[in-house]
């Protein structure tokens, strides 16, 4: 249960970096994530807070400009086999991927990962040159498509997807000007409307709410992510991790 929001910082794709919102909706019982934290996957480093449950985690920026951000497909939920079986967390793909360069090096390497072991997934990723894809595991099948700023905020609800899609959907395109600014999203982030409850950006439910509200701002010189506990209607500050950017060669 998930809200994703995005946009470039300033000067062509490509040129200015962009900067990402995201808050993470989880049933009131589940375990706090933990704080955000540097880890190294194939030579690259990254940033991601970690899921105090699971241990993988629903977001993550590497030092080579690169996102990820994962968000449940309960939208697919009929076409799940087998139920009652044992899955792999979700969350673990994003660490198992996230020193990726580029979306093209994300897409031969998800084409490769046993998603046979994962729920219904989509993975939103953005790379250092301002382009944004999607990957969605159905269940059955994986497919990839171009994000685009028409396409925003990306929205997962286990209470009602197409409602809560829908509903938020409807509030950015009230709220956010033009490509909008980091401001404005994270305005975006902490609404109540059209009011406090299951449909609200910032989502509270008996048994779920918002518990987390993530940053990340990707330039030319660096990477940041700051993830706040909490609902973001808090204006928790959170703890912010930074790394310097760098260009890395992959050995072949």
């Amino acid at each position: 249960m998930c809200t994703l929001s995005w946009t470039l910082l300033g000067g062509a794709p490509g040129e200015g970096g962009y900067f990402l919102a995201f808050n993470r909706d989880e049933r009131r019982t589940r375990a706090a994530g933990l704080a955000p934290r540097v880890i190294e996957q194939g030579g690259v480093r990254a940033l991601a807070p970690i899921d105090g449950e699971a241990g993988g985690t629903w977001i993550a920026v590497n030092e080579l400009g690169l996102s990820l951000s994962i968000l449940n497909g309960y939208r697919f939920q009929g076409a799940e086999p087998e139920a009652s079986r044992t899955w792999t967390s979700r969350g673990r793909l994003v660490l198992e991927l996230c020193d990726a360069a580029n979306l093209e090096e994300l897409s031969r390497r998800i084409a490769a990962v046993r998603l046979q072991e994962y729920r219904p997934f989509e993975l939103a990723c953005f790379d250092s040159r301002g382009r944004a894809g999607l990957s969605t595991w159905d269940g059955r099948r994986l497919s990839f498509r171009e994000l685009h700023a028409a396409d925003r905020p990306l929205v997962s609800s286990a209470f009602d997807d197409e409602g809560a899609r829908g509903q938020r959907r409807a509030l950015f395109a009230r709220s956010v000007t033009g490509r909008g600014g980091e401001r404005e999203l994270e305005r975006f982030h902490a609404s109540h409307e059209p009011s406090r409850g299951a449909y609200s950006p910032c989502m509270h439910r008996e048994d779920a709410h918002t518990v987390s509200f993530t940053r990340v701002r990707v330039t030319a010189q660096a990477v940041t992510l700051q993830t706040s506990p909490g609902s973001p209607c808090l204006a928790a500050p959170g703890v912010k991790q930074e790394l310097q950017r760098r260009v890395y060669l992959r050995s072949t």
